[in-house]
C-alpha cells in the first residue's frame, strides 16, 4: 500500500458508512410509506358496508378499485397477504 492509499482510506470507509445509512433511512422511509398505505387501505375496508365475506376479489375491484387508498398499497403486499391468509 502507498502513502497515498493509506491517507485515502479513512475518507473511503467515511464514504461507505455515509452510503450505508442513507440506504438504511431510505428503507426505513419506505416502510413507514407502506404502513400508512396498508393502515388507509384497511380504513377503507372497515369503512365499506357493501363488502362481506362474501363478497368476491373480482366484485370489490369492479367498485373500488379507483380507490386511492386502493392505488396506495402495492400489489405485491396484497397478494401477500391472500396467500398467507389461506
Amino acid at each position: 500500500m502507498t502513502l497515498a492509499c493509506a491517507a485515502f482510506s479513512p475518507y473511503r470507509k467515511l464514504f461507505f458508512l455515509e452510503l450505508v445509512s442513507r440506504a438504511k433511512q431510505r428503507e426505513e422511509e419506505e416502510a413507514e410509506r407502506l404502513t400508512r398505505a396498508k393502515d388507509k387501505f384497511a380504513a377503507l375496508l372497515r369503512h365499506l358496508r357493501k363488502i362481506d365475506a362474501d363478497t368476491t376479489w373480482e366484485a370489490f375491484l369492479s367498485k373500488y378499485d379507483q380507490e386511492p387508498e386502493y392505488k396506495a398499497v402495492s400489489l405485491r403486499f396484497l397478494v401477500f397477504r391472500y396467500v398467507c391468509v389461506r
